[in-house]
């Protein structure tokens, strides 16, 4: 399991916050960061790819695979997707991921990734899709980044209206903060 990091309520207060203080569209125009930004642009595009093997899962006509009654088949199948691909651009930081069991390993920049594949398993298998795909990063501490990927357009239609009724949701609802980036919904 993850060792308890505070960093997915930290993203989404300070996404919220950073959207209400500045007025901020939910639609991203452009962003200018001086920190995280190639961090921040590798979760966001990872969390994407992680959510296509979730809805594609959830798209089986005979329903989600298990390895036993609370794990599914596709939460390795993301952890280790997400994993090897940080591990593969940022090969010096740690990375502590809930699933799979090997899928951690230690590092030596000071800098931990936290990957919850897939945020909500247990609802999921009983049917319900506001599940989310949740990537962190703390660096010597401090949260400095953090995305939430919700792929199910009926689940992010939900949590949208939080910040504007006219949100696209026909893709999903992706939320990401990074120190020096801002907050950014789309």
């Amino acid at each position: 399991p993850i060792p308890c990091v505070p960093w997915q309520s930290q993203l989404w207060t300070l996404a919220v916050t950073q959207l209400e203080e500045t007025s901020l569209s939910l639609t991203f125009l452009g962003r200018i960061c001086t920190m995280y930004s190639e961090e921040l642009k590798v979760a966001e595009a990872i969390a994407i790819e992680a959510g296509k093997l979730l809805l594609n899962e959830g798209a089986l006509p005979s329903g989600p695979r298990f390895t036993s009654s609370s794990k599914m088949i596709v939460d390795e199948e993301m952890g280790k997707l997400i994993s090897d691909e940080l591990k593969v651009k940022f090969h010096r930081d740690a990375i502590v991921v809930e699933e799979p069991d090997d899928g951690s390993c230690p590092g030596t920049s000071g800098r931990t990734w936290h990957i919850d594949p897939h945020d909500g398993t247990s609802r999921f298998i009983v049917g319900h899709r506001e599940t989310s795909v949740s990537i962190g990063l703390v660096d010597r501490g401090e949260t400095v980044l953090g995305v939430v990927y919700l792929p199910y357009s009926e689940a992010a239609a939900k949590f949208a209206p939080i910040w504007a009724s006219t949100q696209d949701t026909s893709s999903g609802l992706l939320v990401s903060w990074a120190k020096g980036c801002g907050g950014h919904a789309s």
